[in-house]
């Protein structure tokens, strides 16, 4: 019999009973505050196909909107969200739909109005049977996307995690002119990218054009290894010297600590305890503010993560960030060894 509190055969996902009760909690709560509208809006069987989809365009979707709800339950799907998000990540979340305001009034000024911009449209998904042995929740909307998938009472899967911002930094004029909710990361690329000598340079960049949007766009899986949709280029951390080294560390454990702490702790001492010098570090286009650029941090198998991010569009003022595991996106691997473990007599 398999210890299923042995994580040792299981790829990166944590163990984490008593956060998997919490979110079965909070989403047990959520829905019997629901009537039965909402419900047949939020609720779907545990393997529906739009358990894997998602994006993040300015586009209505299938699912709860929150715009359908009281402000007790806004409330309690925020709970839900706080229960797999950290502090600053949920505040991230939150302020990510209240961007939408802000953008709505920057187009209309502009006459630049193609999308009906409303922090109501974003949609929440609940897969399954909350503390069933497999379910899962996501909310997703323009420049958000938070995935969550609970196996076997424990086991959890945090990405992919998607989170955008348009304005990057809000011009003057508006509600909180001069900030950017996603610029430290972009600033902390650049100074990272700007202290290599000419030889590291060269490794890192991939391109002086940066690309339109980030290369895996909203995959629902990826491809690590042989047949990859990402070439493995750019400088390898193995190849920095000790405060560049710094600097990239910091910049990696941003994007994992939007999660909370249970879920990206283990995440961090694995990176530390394994494979490291293994990271590359890869940018495209220019290093001034005013030029579109982009950059990746990618490690593969095992142990295997991904971080995109992205600042092009609307002058270099709209930023694209996702962090994702080729393994454990969706869940993929512990459904995958549940259902294995499930089907043996």
């Amino acid at each position: 019999m398999t210890d299923i509190s042995d994580k040792s055969h299981i790829h990166s996902s944590p163990y984490l009973p008593d956060v998997a009760a919490q979110m079965t909690e909070a989403a047990n709560l959520l829905i019997n505050n629901l009537n039965v509208e909402q419900k047949l809006l939020a609720l779907y069987t545990e393997d529906h196909y739009e358990r894997l989809y998602w994006h993040y365009a300015p586009v209505k979707y299938r699912g709860l909107p929150i715009k359908k709800l009281d402000d007790k339950q806004k409330h309690l799907i925020f709970d839900l969200v706080s229960t797999g998000l950290s502090t600053r990540g949920t505040e991230l979340a939150n302020k990510i739909t209240a961007l939408e305001t802000v953008l709505g009034q920057i187009e209309s000024d502009n006459n630049t109005v193609q999308f009906e911009r409303d922090p109501g449209f974003y949609y929440l998904r609940i897969f399954g049977t909350p503390g069933s042995s497999a379910w899962s929740w996501s909310l997703n909307g323009h420049h958000l996307f938070c995935a969550f998938t609970i196996v076997d009472g424990g086991w959890i899967s945090a990405t992919p995690n998607f989170m955008g911002s348009n304005p990057g930094l809000i011009p003057d004029g508006y509600p909180g002119s001069g900030t950017g909710i996603l610029l430290n990361t972009d600033e902390m690329a650049r100074e990272l990218m700007s202290s290599f000598d000419k030889a590291q340079r060269t490794k890192a960049l991939i391109s002086e054009l940066a690309p339109l949007d980030i290369y895996t766009g909203n995959s629902p899986v990826l491809i690590d290894g042989g047949g990859s949709m990402l070439p493995h280029s750019g400088i390898q951390t193995a190849s920095m010297n000790k405060s560049q080294k710094d600097l990239f560390w910091q910049l990696l454990t941003n994007y994992v600590q939007r999660l909370r702490p249970e879920l990206s702790d283990p995440v961090i001492e694995s990176l530390k305890d394994d494979g490291f010098d293994r990271f590359r570090f890869s940018w495209a286009g220019g290093l001034s503010v005013h030029e579109g650029r982009y950059f990746r941090i990618h490690r593969m198998r095992p142990h295997s993560l991904l971080i995109e991010q992205d600042n092009v569009q609307n002058d270099a003022n709209h930023i694209h960030s996702v962090m994702r595991d080729v393994d454990e996106d969706f869940g993929v691997d512990l459904l995958r060894m549940h259902y294995e473990q499930s089907h043996i007599h």
